[in-house]
C-alpha cells in the first residue's frame, strides 16, 4: 500500500545520496589532480600563457617548451606556449609587460631584454624593465666564450694577448651590436690594451659562418654555439665569462681570473610576469618552475647545451635583476654602446 510519508522520506534520502555522491566525485577529482594544485590555494583556475621571446628554431625555445609539460602537471592547468620573437626578444617581453597582472601571462626572457637593451635604449624601450615586470625565478646561466680560429697559434690567454698586440685592429665577431658578447670583447680589449675591432653580425649564424670559414679569426659566442666548434677542433676556447671555470672548458680562464672584469658576465634566462602579479600566483609559478628544472628531460637539455641551473626564490631573483641592471648600465655607458645601437 502506498505511504506518502515513506515516499517523502525516500525522496529525501535519495536527494542526500545525490549530494553525497557529488561531493564524493569532487574529492576524487581533487585527489586525481596534480599534487601542487590540490595542496595550495585556488590559483590557477584556467590555462596559463607562456610567452617565449626566442624564435621557434632557437635551441632555447626547445628548453622553454620542455619545461611547459612538468609546469602544467604541477599547476593542474594547460600551459599554452606562444612564440613572440623579434627585436632581440623585446616584442615578446613588451607583450607580457602590458598584459593583465593576474599571473596568467608570463615569459621567459634573458639578460639582453632585461638589462643590456634597457641600458642601451633608455626611454626608447617599449617597457620599463624594473617597473613593468615581476621577476619570478632565475632559470639558468650560460657563459659567453672568447674563441680563436684553429689557425690562430694562441693556445691560452697569454699567447692570445701577445698575438693580438702584434696585429693591431684584430677583428672579433659577435651576433650583434650592444650585446653581452660585444661587452665581453670590449672588456678584454680594454683590459689588455689590444685595440680589437668589433664586427657585429645579424645573429649568430652568419657570425659562425664567417668564423668557421676563417674570414674572421676571433669571436665571442654563447657556450651553446661555441661547444660544437671546440669539439670539432675548429676553434679553441680561451676565456669564459663565469665566476668559476666551466667543466666543459676547463682550460679556458674566467673573465675574473684573467683580470678583464671584477665580476662575471652571465648570459642568464628567467621567468617574468607583468607588474602587480598576486603573491599567490608568483609563489606558485616559482615553485612550479623549480620543480620543472629538476625534470629529467629539462636536465638533459641543460647538460647538452651547458646551461647551469639556478632556481631558488623570487626574492633572490628580484635582487639579482636589480644588481644586473645596474652593472650593465655601467658597462654600456662606459663603452658608449648606446651611440651605436
Amino acid at each position: 500500500m502506498f505511504d506518502e510519508a515513506s515516499s517523502k522520506e525516500s525522496s529525501t534520502t535519495r536527494g542526500r545520496r545525490r549530494v553525497l555522491a557529488g561531493l564524493g566525485g569532487l574529492s576524487l577529482m581533487t585527489l586525481g589532480m596534480p599534487k601542487g594544485r590540490a595542496a595550495k590555494g585556488n590559483w590557477p583556475t584556467q590555462p596559463v600563457r607562456f610567452v617565449i621571446v626566442f624564435p621557434p628554431g632557437a635551441s632555447i625555445n626547445a628548453f622553454a617548451r620542455l619545461m611547459a609539460e612538468p609546469l602544467s602537471t604541477f599547476l593542474g592547468q594547460p600551459v599554452v606556449v606562444e612564440n613572440r620573437d623579434g627585436a632581440g626578444g623585446m616584442i615578446g617581453v613588451a607583450s607580457v609587460a602590458h598584459a593583465r597582472g593576474d599571473g596568467y601571462t608570463f615569459c621567459m626572457a634573458h639578460v639582453g631584454t632585461l638589462a643590456v637593451q634597457p641600458a642601451v635604449m633608455g626611454d626608447k624601450m617599449p617597457y620599463r624593465a624594473l617597473q613593468d615586470l615581476t621577476p619570478i625565478i632565475h632559470l639558468t646561466d650560460q657563459p659567453n666564450v672568447l674563441l680563436v680560429h684553429a689557425s690562430v697559434p694562441a693556445k691560452n690567454m697569454d699567447e692570445f694577448v701577445a698575438w693580438a698586440r702584434k696585429k693591431p685592429g684584430t677583428a672579433y665577431a659577435t651576433p650583434g651590436v650592444a650585446t653581452s658578447n660585444q661587452i665581453t670583447g670590449e672588456l678584454v680589449s680594454t683590459a689588455f690594451k689590444l685595440g680589437l675591432t668589433h664586427v657585429p653580425y645579424r645573429g649568430v649564424t652568419p657570425a659562425m659562418q664567417d668564423f668557421m670559414g676563417g674570414l674572421i679569426q676571433v669571436a665571442v659566442l654563447n657556450i651553446a654555439d661555441a661547444m660544437p666548434l671546440v669539439n670539432d677542433g675548429r676553434a679553441r676556447a680561451l676565456l669564459v665569462t663565469t665566476a668559476q671555470r666551466s667543466p666543459a672548458l676547463p682550460d679556458a680562464v674566467t673573465i675574473v681570473e684573467a683580470g678583464a672584469s671584477p665580476q662575471p658576465l652571465n648570459s642568464w634566462q628567467g621567468i617574468f610576469g607583468p607588474a602587480g602579479v598576486p603573491k599567490e600566483a608568483v609563489d606558485r609559478l616559482n615553485e612550479g618552475f623549480n620543480v620543472a628544472l629538476k625534470d629529467e628531460k629539462v636536465r638533459k637539455w641543460m647538460d647538452t647545451f651547458h646551461a647551469v641551473p639556478v632556481g631558488g626564490s623570487t626574492e633572490d631573483f628580484q635582487k639579482y635583476v636589480v644588481r644586473e641592471h645596474a652593472m650593465w648600465q655601467d658597462l654600456v655607458h662606459r663603452f658608449k654602446l648606446e651611440q651605436t645601437a
